[in-house]
């Protein structure tokens, strides 16, 4: 039978009908929020951020590594042209990630990392050996990406007379900070001293009401977690140079997260900068969230109280809700309103022992992070877990939940002039024996983790590495490709 109906009739009701398959489409992945909970055996975690594509880098040891929003691998980062043994933060600024690097001798670099996995050096401090300090030496924690500004600060301590802290010997440790531009040209830099031993910027937000920055310090040494030493912030402006000293924050101010990766310490909140202390009350102590106004200092009238003292770090979610945990034991996520009062309390799909070093809120309201944890009858035994949930802290029923095994790793690959193994904790010393593809022996060696191993005499093809840990047997085989 013929459809005797106008045309404009028909073509209105396709319209209204495709509209509404849209608009069915929009709201299920509203709700259908991605997530998954990989666990990785062998390294730890040290960072972990989403760019403006939607997806993670994730930096695993001394490796990087991209993942879509559903935990699949999308690509492993170019080597670093570093002797890199992990990472301590990243920060997305649109589709590219500023990830600062250390290394076992000292060498702390900051990149820059592309979603096609290149990285470009950017800058490097010195911070120490691992058997001594250098003298004088830069220590060099933290950075901040200033789109504002166009413009990068690095912070961390200044040491003027050598020595290792913590060990008998007396040294005088200093407030660094330094402004760069995005190619790592120094613009500013500057240092500040108290009369106590020790003093240490820990961590750099940037301050909405003046333009500035403000930089939490701590009067304590930098190897003790719980200073009795009392904190004091130093208000910068949009140069960098020194506007404001405050050590009038509270009797004490809470620094046993000062070398947090994620700084959860410290955020801000509705345009105002937000520090965390704790103080007895009513012979219970709680956390106080505290804000700085725009003079620098503390505006107590203003500040935020949990009645609870088992919380060390803090996320915004929102502009009236604030995620809080203990990153020391992590068993749950607890969501307060910015009262103070409970919103909602879930469990973490992580075991009991995880130690989480990054937390964030994804593009879509759910939560992400990375930490790692350790097989209690086998301490030095990491496994990294990274983990996207969805805005109520659900891992929705058909994510990715999938184990793999990093334990040994071989970089760069393919390799020109040399390659490195990056080798866990627990496997030690590892014999590496490589093979032509004809099952010809041609070289072997023992390689401890981040030792080069010098290929350039090697003809140019494919080759087989076989590599057996001398501790505990472990082997792993290689197909590497000499250019």
């Amino acid at each position: 039978m013929l459809n005797t109906k106008p045309p404009q009739q028909l073509h209105i009701k396709k319209s209204i009908y495709c509209i509404s398959l849209c608009l069915f489409i929009l709201v299920g992945r509203t709700h259908a929020q991605p997530g998954f909970n990989i666990s990785i055996k062998g390294p730890e975690t040290g960072a972990m951020r989403q760019d403006a594509l939607g997806n993670f880098w994730v930096g695993i040891q001394g490796s990087a590594h991209y993942f879509n929003q559903f935990g699949e691998v999308l690509k492993h980062a170019d080597t670093i042209p570093h002797n890199i043994y992990g990472f301590s933060k990243m920060q997305s600024v649109g589709n590219d990630m500023y990830s600062m690097t250390f290394a076992k001798r000292g060498l702390i670099n900051l990149y820059k990392l592309d979603h096609k996995g290149h990285f470009t050096w950017i800058t490097e401090t010195l911070l120490s050996s691992e058997f001594g300090y250098k003298n004088p030496y830069f220590g060099q924690l933290g950075f901040y990406v200033d789109e504002r500004y166009k413009q990068i600060i690095l912070h961390g301590l200044y040491c003027l007379t050598g020595g290792l802290p913590g060990l008998g010997k007396k040294v005088k440790d200093c407030v660094w900070w330094r402004i760069i531009d995005y190619d790592g040209n120094t613009l500013y830099e500057d240092t500040f001293c108290t009369p106590e031993l020790n003093t240490f910027a820990h961590h750099v937000l940037p301050h909405p009401q003046t333009g500035g920055y403000v930089l939490f310090c701590d009067k304590g040494n930098d190897f003790q977690f719980n200073t009795s030493e009392k904190a004091f912030l130093i208000g910068l402006d949009s140069n960098g140079k020194r506007v404001k000293v405050n050590d009038d924050l509270l009797p004490w101010m809470t620094t046993d997260e000062m070398g947090a990766v994620n700084n959860g310490n410290y955020f801000v909140l509705n345009n105002n900068i937000y520090f965390t202390t704790s103080d007895i009350v009513d012979n219970q102590l709680n956390t106080f969230l505290i804000p700085i106004n725009e003079n620098f200092m503390i505006d107590v009238v203003k500040k935020i109280e949990f009645d609870s003292c088992d919380l060390s770090n803090f996320l915004p979610i929102s502009s009236d809700k604030i995620l809080a945990y203990s990153r020391w034991s992590i068993k749950y996520f607890t969501i307060y309103h910015t009262d103070g009062s409970i919103y909602k309390r879930f469990d973490l799909p992580l075991p009991e022992n995880t130690f989480i070093t990054d937390l964030g809120i994804a593009n879509d309201g759910g939560i992400y992070g990375c930490g790692w944890s350790t097989d209690k009858t086998t301490p030095w035994y990491f496994t990294a877990h990274i983990f996207k949930l969805d805005s109520n802290g659900n891992l929705n029923v058909g994510a990715k939940n999938p184990e793999i095994d990093m334990g040994l790793m071989l970089q760069p690959n393919p390799a020109q002039n040399q390659v490195y193994l990056r080798i866990p904790y627990d496997i030690g010393m590892v014999e590496a024996t490589f093979y032509d593809m004809h099952g010809k022996k041609i070289m072997q060696s023992n390689q401890m983790s981040d030792m080069p191993i010098n290929i350039q005499h090697l003809q140019n093809g494919l080759y087989i590495i076989k590599a057996k840990s001398l501790v505990n047997g472990v082997e792993r085989t290689f197909k590497m490709e000499k250019i």
